[in-house]
């Protein structure tokens, strides 16, 4: 799960892959190295609009870690040429979303306001 509250995030993308997934990773900043941690969804029901909280949905988390000494702008190329290759058959545009300098909850209501973010609050 990606946790925007750790304080260590650093920025969030999203790709609409195709009509039957779709790309979700975030960027964090650690001092034992930076983590760059993704999810593919693949939809259960893909002709049908996807309901984000559908548990039959497959999801397939991965986590990439750079090195110790690698600084966080270096780690953000890293991130971004990655996801470049991820949209090189994508159908959808890279939604790249960095924390800067909001506050959590001010980037909680500007990622709320994104057409492709669906919020549940527990």
């Amino acid at each position: 799960m990606i946790d925007i509250g750790d304080p260590g995030f650093y920025g969030l993308w999203f790709i609409s892959v195709n009509s039957q997934s779709d790309f979700l990773g975030a960027l964090f900043k650690k001092p034992d190295g930076n983590e760059f941690l993704w999810r593919m969804r693949y939809y259960d029901k893909p002709n049908d609009f996807p309901d984000p909280f559908e548990d039959n949905d497959r999801k397939s988390w991965h986590c990439q870690k750079s090195a110790p000494d690698k600084s966080i702008e270096e780690t953000l190329e890293d991130v971004r040429r990655i996801v470049r290759i991820m949209t090189q058959h994508a159908e959808g545009e890279v939604q790249e979303l960095l924390l800067g300098n909001k506050s959590v909850e001010e980037f909680v209501t500007f990622l709320s306001q994104q057409p492709w973010a669906h919020m549940k609050s527990e």
